[in-house]
């Protein structure tokens, strides 16, 4: 009886550590006044389970939920949903993926430029680029798709978004990395977020009709107007 009562302890600890939730309330919707509950017209719940930190953002009346977000670390993470006062899904943004930081690019690979027909690194081979869209499509792509944080523009924070992505042989995955330290995770994220997702459906480079592993530079500038 001791050791079961001392098991159900450890699993309430274990519990309690890995899981936690807090309620947070206010009286306007930018969340810069904190108030008692009577007085709140919303409130925030931010739940934490295990390294996941999620978000969810209520209007009182009704108990509607107007956005969810959630973090990986300090990273954007799953996917972020914003709805209207029906409860209705206006927008969502993809972070549900992993981005690495590195110092600087690999030496060993083969590197493409998405503005250069030829690659950028020489081989006695007769390589093959990838089947992506074309630079123009981009353009008009990431001004259409990329979302400029609200967190970012509440910090005043700007900067260039260095990414290096590799595209796997398989034709089926897209890895992407931040050089240099990044910027800020959340202009990084929607970075990687947005280029992404450009390069969803690729089919993969080729080296003397075998398919490679092919890496693609890319920066992606947030600057904020006056």
């Amino acid at each position: 009886m001791i050791t079961r009562l001392f098991l159900i302890g450890i699993t309430l600890l274990l519990t309690f550590e890995t899981y936690g939730q807090t309620t947070t309330y206010y009286r306007d919707k930018y969340r810069l006044e904190k108030v008692a509950e009577p007085q709140a017209r919303y409130y925030e719940v931010v739940t934490e389970e295990d390294s996941i930190r999620t978000i969810e953002f209520y209007r009182v009346k009704g108990n509607v939920l107007l956005d969810v977000h959630a973090y990986k670390g300090n990273q954007p993470f799953r996917v972020w949903r914003t709805y209207n006062r029906k409860g209705e899904e206006v927008s969502s943004l993809d972070y549900d993926f992993d981005v690495i930081y590195l110092d600087e690019k690999p030496d060993s690979g083969m590197y493409f430029s998405w503005f250069n027909e030829k690659y950028v690194t020489d081989t006695t081979g007769e390589l093959t680029r990838p089947d992506i869209i074309t630079s123009e499509q981009l353009a008009k792509y990431l001004a259409y798709t990329l979302r400029y944080p609200r967190q970012a523009v509440r910090s005043g924070t700007s900067g260039k978004v260095k990414l290096l992505c590799r595209l796997d042989a398989s034709g089926d995955e897209v890895s992407i990395y931040i050089l240099n330290g990044g910027v800020e995770p959340h202009l990084d994220k929607e970075a990687a977020r947005a280029v992404r997702q450009a390069l969803n459906g690729y089919k993969p480079g080729h080296l003397d009709g075998e398919p490679i592993d092919v890496y693609l530079l890319h920066e992606v500038v947030f600057k904020l107007s006056n």
